[in-house]
Formats: structure tokens, C-alpha cells, sequence
């Protein structure tokens, strides 16, 4: 027999009447509290010794017309709920369910439910509903719900609202869905779709035709997540059927245009090359290219610009492959390198374009090698015909004219003791005629010397565009800085003349025009070219005038470039000064 312990069944009895998860209140017979659990302590914020002698009613139940009712509910003992808003201590309100009991004659147990917790979750699930609801009508797509177990499917409205159905059309089964999917997709759906369903993937998505009864057909993307229950058995699959039939035509036009311009890309009779922009390497060459530069189609792809330009060319073409990167490039002449090692002069136009999903760069290609070396022949007759001329006209004007005008001052001169009778004003007219005679003579000698400036022959190119600098300096407020290091035996005396002559031309034309006050100067060679670059900060022109494309200056500038075989170039802008660059091979 188990001996009774009064104070352990109190404890025990106590633990419980903590531990229970609902409020509890125990009253005496006179209806005082004598009693709270722990949860109510928790919920409402009173202690036991708070509560104990408080008012109940009153102190938790604020609604005149709720507290009447809990009254009804209280005094009847036998377990009747009522529902209540009920204050805590810090004035906050809850809803709460509330049944009195009576344990004995002199105990009874008020019960409390708190539903604030029950009513969050009940709230949220409300709003997710109607979310919910609010997206199945907005969307354009068919959302579904599909129970595995008894084959019934509920769908959203985008059967009827983006696809067209009506609503006696539509079907709550897979079945149904099956009439619609185009037999050839059909074949490998079941298959699929079994193995995903016996698989552990929540994740589901498949792409199909659906022939709708008005005869279109309809390109779906159907995604979806399989619901399992704690064995890892599909239960569910809900998803949504996306139409994709637009992105399906786009993605066939843009295949269809790519490949028909790749077409006309191969068949073109002119160069085409399709390059990298970032990487420069070249990603497709048309026949034409091919043949052009001597590679066949497999190497084509292992070559970049740095195979087909000359070293010290590649500067210029990263530059301008950067300012060019997304835009149209105009015209450029370049000196290009085949297989072979041959030298050929080309025009070159390049432009953005997408190629198979991808960005890159397409370069027209004209082969004017033969046509550069025809003008060379004729250019470089003209300017040998020029430097003859020059050479004889400078000849004459020292040996004729400068000769006479030498002798004519001796004589003159050496009258001038001779004169006694000449009156003070004949002296003045005697000696103005002299002065003008000496500087008949200054003007003879630098006509002779600016026709053949025989101070290349004697110094080479450097001092003798130095002596043009000088002169600038002294007869303007230039500022001119100037560098080179060159030496006289590097180039021919061709070439060191018609640079010479580039120089004489640009100087010209920065005095007379552009309103410059600093020029820049350089003639830089290295192992391969000579770089002649001329720099100003002045007005500049705007490139596309007849004017700036015309000009005698201009022309005559090119043609002697041309014929040393090298690269003009000329960036200029209104405002921003102009920048001329000249690349001059060492050799011939």
C-alpha cells in the first residue's frame, strides 16, 4: 500500500497546474483569486501577489457590455465559453476564451484560451489568400494545383484570360491536359514526368506544344515543385504554365536572320572578317578574307590584329578600338601583313554586331595595294618632277639673279665715296636704294634655301627642322617643343626632304590659321619607322567640311606620306587643336 504524503501531492499537483499551456486563475468560494499559472503570468503580465485581491472582472475586462457577459459566464460553473477582449498589465489587448469550473464547494478554475496567436496565423493565411487570389487574376500565366493522389487539378483564370479557352472547354484533370500537348512533345512527357515524380527533386519544368481547338499552336513552359509527404512520396505538384510562344518566335527570327546574314556575309565578294574587340583575335573571315591574307579557314581563328599589323601600328589600333568599342568606326588606311609576309595597303571599315549571341566587331576590307602603287608611281614622279624644278630654280636665283644683285651692291657701294657732289637728299635716296638692294638679296638667298634647304645635305633632317623652329620662335609668340632622335645617315635624303617639306606645310598653316600658342614637335624612329607627330592648341577644324578635305596643303601632305610608303592620320576637332601623325618605314 503507498503510503499518502500530503506536501509531495501538493507539489506534484502544483507542477501541474504550472505546466499546463493554457491560463488558469483558481477562486475561493467567495470569488477571490487565490491563484495563477505560469502561462497566465506569461500572457497577461500579473503576478500571483498582483492579482491576489484585484477585482477580476474589473481589472481584466474594460467593455461595460463584455464584462456582463463574462459575468453570465462565471456564474455558471459548468464549463460555458465566452469569448472576451481581455487587458494585459501593460494596457494592451487580447482576445481570449474564457470557462468557469468548480472543483469542489470552495474551489473553482477560470480556463483561459489566448487566441491572438491563432488569429495572427488565421490573419496571415487570409492575406496569402487573397494575395494569392489577387496574382492568379493578374498574372498571364495558368497557375495549378494538381493532386497526385485523386488525378483532380484546379487552375488559375489564365486559361481563359491570356490563353483563350472558355470555360466549358476546360478540364480538372492531367488527362484533359494531355489532349492538348502536341503528340510529338507527348511521347516523352509521361516517361519524363514519372521519373521526376518517383525521383527526390522537388524542382519540375518541361517545355511543349499545346494545339489549342482554334488551331494555334502554343509554345508552354511548364515549371513546378512536387510537394512529398514524410515518406518522399509526390503528393502534389503545384506549378504554373507559362507561355513562351513570342520568346520561341524571336529566338527562330534572330536564328533565321543570323543565319541568312551569314549568308551573305560567306558569299560577299568583298573582305569580310569578324574579330573580338577585347581580345582582338579573329572569330570568322568570308572567303574573299581568306584568300586576301593567305590563311585557311581552321587557322583563321588562331590569328588576332597583332599577326596582320605591323608592331608599331598596334598602338593605334588598340586605340581606336576603344573609341570606337560599341559604334560605328569610320574609314582607316592601314598597312597590313599577309601569311606570307607580304605587304599589303588596305581600307578598313569595322562595326558592332551581335554574331551568334555574342558581341563582337565585323571589318569591310578593301585591298588598295595595287591602286597605292600605282599613285606611288605617279605621285612620286610629280613630286621628283617638284624637287627638280626646286633644285633648278633655287640654282638660277643663286647663280643668276643673287649674282647679279651681289654685283650690282658692290658697285653701288663702292660709289659711295665717290659722290662728293650729291646733296644731303640724294645721299638719303642713294642709301635707301642700297638697303633695298641688301634685302633683295636676304629675300633671294632664303627663296633659294626654302626651295632646296641645303642644310639637310649638310646636317640632316633634325638640325634642319630645328632652324624651322627657330624661325617660328623668332617671328612669332609660338611656343614651340621640339624632339627628335634621329640622325642624318637613318633615312634617305628623299624621305628626309618630303618630311622636311611636312613640316614646313604644318608650321605654315598653324602660323597663318590655327591661332596656336604651344606646338608640339617629335620625330621619334624605332628599330622600324620613323614617327613624326605635330601637335597644336589651337582652333582646329571641323572634319567634315569640303574645305578641310580639299585644301592644297593637305593634299600635298598626304601625297608625300604616300609616297614614302607610310600612315597619315589627323585628328582634329573644332576648338580642340589638332594633332597630325606621320609613320614613315626606315627602310625603302
Amino acid at each position: 500500500m503507498i503510503e499518502y504524503n500530503p506536501k509531495e501531492t501538493n507539489q506534484l499537483l502544483s507542477r501541474m497546474f504550472n505546466s499546463i499551456p493554457v491560463l488558469l486563475i483558481m477562486f475561493n468560494k467567495i470569488d477571490k483569486s487565490v491563484r495563477i499559472n505560469d502561462e497566465f503570468e506569461r500572457i497577461l503580465g500579473w503576478t500571483n501577489v498582483e492579482v491576489s485581491g484585484l477585482p477580476i472582472l474589473e481589472t481584466f475586462i474594460k467593455d461595460e457590455q463584455e464584462r456582463k457577459e463574462a459575468e453570465l459566464v462565471a456564474s455558471k460553473f459548468d464549463g460555458t465559453w465566452g469569448e472576451f477582449q481581455v487587458s494585459t498589465k501593460s494596457g494592451n489587448k487580447r482576445t481570449q476564451r474564457w470557462a468557469r469550473v468548480a472543483l469542489n464547494e470552495n474551489i473553482s478554475v477560470g480556463i483561459g484560451i489566448d487566441l491572438e496567436q491563432q488569429k495572427r496565423i488565421e490573419d496571415t493565411l487570409s492575406k496569402e489568400q487573397k494575395r494569392f487570389e489577387l496574382i492568379s487574376k493578374s498574372t498571364n500565366d495558368v497557375l495549378y494545383e494538381w493532386d497526385l493522389i485523386n488525378d483532380s487539378v484546379w487552375w488559375s483564370r489564365g486559361w481563359e484570360t491570356h490563353f483563350g479557352f472558355k470555360p466549358e472547354q476546360i478540364g480538372h484533370n492531367f488527362g484533359w491536359l494531355k489532349t492538348l500537348i502536341h503528340p510529338e512533345d507527348l511521347a516523352n512527357l509521361d516517361e519524363y514526368f514519372e521519373k521526376q515524380k518517383n525521383s527526390k527533386r522537388t524542382h519540375w519544368d518541361y517545355q511543349y506544344r499545346i494545339q489549342h481547338p482554334n488551331g494555334d499552336v502554343i509554345h508552354v513552359l511548364d515549371k513546378g515543385y512536387f510537394i512529398r509527404d514524410t515518406k518522399g512520396k509526390a503528393i502534389e505538384l503545384v506549378g504554373a504554365l507559362v507561355n513562351i510562344s513570342d520568346d520561341i518566335s524571336q529566338r527562330i527570327a534572330l536564328r533565321d536572320s543570323e543565319e541568312k546574314y551569314r549568308i551573305l556575309f560567306h558569299e560577299s565578294p568583298m573582305p569580310k572578317s569578324i574579330f573580338d574587340p577585347i581580345t582582338l583575335k579573329f572569330v570568322e573571315a568570308n572567303d574573299a578574307a581568306l584568300k586576301l591574307y593567305g590563311y585557311s579557314k581552321d587557322e583563321i581563328t588562331s590569328v588576332s590584329m597583332f599577326d596582320i599589323h605591323p608592331p608599331e601600328e598596334m598602338e593605334r589600333v588598340i586605340e581606336r578600338a576603344k573609341k570606337y568599342h560599341g559604334k560605328p568606326a569610320p574609314t582607316a588606311e592601314w598597312r597590313n601583313i599577309t601569311k606570307s609576309g607580304e605587304e599589303i595597303y588596305v581600307e578598313v571599315t569595322t562595326a558592332q554586331i551581335s554574331y551568334f549571341g555574342q558581341e563582337y566587331r565585323m571589318a569591310t576590307i578593301k585591298d588598295i595595294t595595287a591602286q597605292r602603287k600605282a599613285e606611288e608611281k605617279v605621285f612620286s614622279a610629280f613630286v621628283e618632277g617638284e624637287n627638280r624644278e626646286r633644285i633648278r630654280l633655287a640654282q638660277e636665283l643663286h647663280d643668276g639673279i643673287g649674282q647679279y644683285l651681289a654685283a650690282t651692291y658692290m658697285n653701288l657701294d663702292s660709289l659711295r665715296n665717290k659722290l662728293e657732289t650729291f646733296s644731303n637728299e640724294d645721299f638719303e635716296r642713294f642709301d635707301k636704294a642700297i638697303s633695298y638692294l641688301k634685302q633683295a638679296m636676304v629675300e633671294t638667298r632664303t627663296l633659294s634655301h626654302n626651295l632646296m634647304p641645303k642644310v639637310i645635305e649638310d646636317y640632316g633632317l633634325a638640325i634642319a627642322a630645328k632652324e624651322l623652329v627657330n624661325d617660328i620662335e623668332s617671328n612669332t609668340e609660338i611656343d614651340v617643343n621640339y624632339f627628335s632622335n634621329i640622325e642624318k645617315e637613318d633615312l634617305s635624303q628623299k624621305k628626309q626632304i618630303n618630311i622636311y617639306r611636312i613640316i614646313q606645310e604644318c608650321l605654315a598653316n598653324i602660323v597663318k590659321h590655327s591661332g596656336a600658342t604651344k606646338v608640339s614637335i617629335q620625330l621619334i624612329k624605332d628599330k622600324f619607322d620613323l614617327m613624326l607627330t605635330i601637335e597644336d592648341n589651337g582652333v582646329g577644324f571641323d572634319g567634315s567640311s569640303s574645305d578641310f578635305n580639299s585644301g592644297l596643303g593637305l593634299r600635298s601632305i598626304k601625297t608625300r606620306v604616300f609616297i614614302m610608303g607610310g600612315i597619315f592620320d589627323i585628328e582634329t576637332r573644332k576648338e580642340k587643336g589638332t594633332l597630325i601623325s606621320v609613320s614613315v618605314p626606315l627602310s625603302n
